[in-house]
């Protein structure tokens, strides 16, 4: 079958990745004709990227979204080339692929006889879930159509984009094109079917709630959003991004392309988690002695002030700097606070090894820190505590890659870390083109807190150059802090409703015994807790009137 592919992309700052690269030269061997469409513009480097994987590039204003390029596309391209072909794929570029090969999706796909078909479907939804009225009807997701030319060749074809309004928002997509495309079509008579259907899965979208079924299908692609999105609110799907990271991986997906496709976009820790960055140490012990200490380069003291300010070489010429912080006082720290940096000097420094071992098999971790336990810490979920309001301000400066990770983000434990020189090797020049270290100082509120700051972005300051931030622990540690968070989400989870999405959506439950008679009220009769509710809304109308009125005589008295 003679393919011809319409790729669009887009990305706000001109950059293609080389996941892109990956997709184009995927398609290559079933396509004759790649035209990709860009909204917007492209860098240099990427131009040439393109150039060099792409039969023709056409750069465009970012007008109309979606709707706007294709019908871009297809204007520059024309209808007499088009009826060369066989098949027009519209594809964009939300998604990782090939796993594997896109050859077997084609030829399954080839001996279906309908006139359009996609990767996936979207059930249908009442009420429409934008909208708010009426219903979303199913339809095929919009990041990969394939139309067959009996379809595109039609006058309805034409017709359809001559007459499509531009799309202003991302929801416009949605609600003009997305939804709108199948059952345009099907009611003039074009037959379609989804590669992919959600049929099998048992889902609404099965591509973002059953990305391992999908894969574990031979679906030959997993969409980027999964990387991106709230990963608590994905947790209704019992979707894990670290789960389907591997699976793609033992798929064959190259792990490198992966993280230069999502490292722009996502936070820190949620880049971390996805990419299952963690250390696991081995467990302190008396007859597996520790590592040589004398045989690495460690750092004591105000580690960014020394290398920042002053000049000093931290990373020496291996590179790697272990850092153990500086102020920290045994002699008046408390048990509790001594024995937290024991473990995380246990799983750095004194495994230091274990550390460079894995430093040196993965060419991509550029930091790692030692795991914040769930206990006895206020390090989890303060966010950027008393430097919230000046932390955006600072990586402006710098230019240091959003989005931040915005309630946790990963950070040294008591000063000790391990930092990789090529992650940190720019953080120099951004210090200097931003007035050197003096001034960078003084616009944050003095060198103590630049330096605070500097520890809680120092993840995303990795990851503004491509490379991830892994958490050191031992097995025990994780099992004991694991115990501790399920306490403590108990005790949390006990004051919502149920379901997985508790406690981060919902009203607090709380536990008086107005509360708890509510409750039962509704379980037994949800009917008889409607008229009390209403009942009692009447009764709080009346009582904040009289109130009212028994202010104005109280205002009457006092001004006689």
């Amino acid at each position: 079958m003679r393919r011809h592919l319409v790729f669009l992309h887009y990305d706000p700052e001109g950059h293609v990745d080389t996941a892109v690269l990956h997709t184009l030269r995927g398609f290559r061997p079933h396509v004759e004709k790649i035209f990709v469409v860009v909204n917007g513009f492209l860098d240099d480097e990427s131009r040439g990227r393109l150039d060099s994987v792409a039969d023709e590039v056409m750069e465009r204003e970012n007008v109309g979204f979606d709707i706007g390029a294709y019908r871009a596309a297809l204007g520059r391209i024309g209808y007499s080339e088009l009826s060369q072909y066989d098949e027009l794929l519209l594809v964009n570029y939300t998604f990782f692929g090939p796993v594997g090969s896109f050859g077997d999706l084609f030829e399954r796909m080839d001996a279906s006889s309908v006139d359009f078909w996609g990767m996936t479907d979207h059930i249908a939804v009442t009420p429409h879930p934008i909208l708010g009225v009426g219903t979303m009807p199913q339809h095929l997701q919009s990041y990969w159509l394939a139309i067959r030319n009996r379809m595109f060749m039609a006058p309805e074809f034409r017709e359809y984009w001559s007459g499509l309004k531009n799309a202003n928002s991302y929801h416009d997509v949605i609600v003009k094109f997305e939804t709108e495309f199948t059952q345009h079509f099907a009611d003039r008579g074009f037959t379609w079917e989804a590669a992919y259907s959600h049929e099998r899965y048992g889902t609404l979208n099965a591509s973002m709630e059953a990305p391992l079924a999908l894969l574990d299908d031979g679906c030959p692609m997993f969409k980027r959003r999964i990387y991106f999105h709230d990963a608590v609110d994905r947790d209704h799907s019992g979707v894990a991004a670290a789960e389907v990271t591997r699976r793609a991986l033992e798929l064959g997906y190259p792990r490198a392309e992966l993280i230069d496709g999502i490292y722009r976009r996502t936070p820190s820790r949620q880049l971390s988690t996805a990419m299952d960055a963690y250390l696991m140490m081995s467990e302190p012990s008396t007859e597996s002695p520790a590592s040589d200490e004398s045989r690495v380069n460690v750092f004591e003291g105000d580690f960014w002030k020394s290398w920042l300010g002053e000049g000093q070489d931290v990373f020496g010429e291996s590179g790697v700097v272990f850092r153990i912080g500086g102020d920290f006082n045994t002699e008046t720290a408390s048990a509790t606070m001594r024995a937290a940096r024991e473990r995380a000097l246990n799983v750095t420094l004194r495994q230091s090894d274990e550390v460079l071992a894995a430093i040196e098999r993965d060419e991509q971790l550029g930091f790692v820190v030692p795991l914040v336990e769930h206990r006895s810490t206020d390090v989890l979920g303060n966010g950027y505590g008393k430097h919230v309001f000046q932390i955006g301000e600072l990586t402006d400066l710098l230019g240091i890659r959003a989005p931040l990770e915005p309630d946790a983000p990963l950070t040294p434990v008591f000063g000790i870390s391990v930092l990789r020189e090529e992650a940190f090797a720019d953080l120099p020049a951004r210090i200097a083109a931003a007035g050197g270290w003096g001034s960078v100082a003084a616009s944050v509120g003095g060198e103590g807190a630049l330096s605070e700051m500097l520890d809680l972005l120092a993840a995303d300051i990795a990851r503004t150059s491509g490379f991830i931030t892994a958490q050191a622990a031992t097995p025990f540690q994780m099992r004991v802090s694991h115990a501790m968070l399920e306490q403590k989400f108990s005790r949390v989870a006990s004051r919502f409703g149920p379901g997985p999405k508790s406690p981060f959506g919902g009203a607090i439950r709380a536990n008086t015994p107005r509360a708890v008679v509510a409750r039962w009220v509704k379980n037994r009769s949800p009917e008889a807790a409607a008229r009390i509710a209403a009942l009692e809304r009447t009764a709080k109308g009346a009582a904040k009137g009289s109130l009212s009125s028994l202010r104005q005589v109280a205002k009457r008295v006092v001004g006689r």
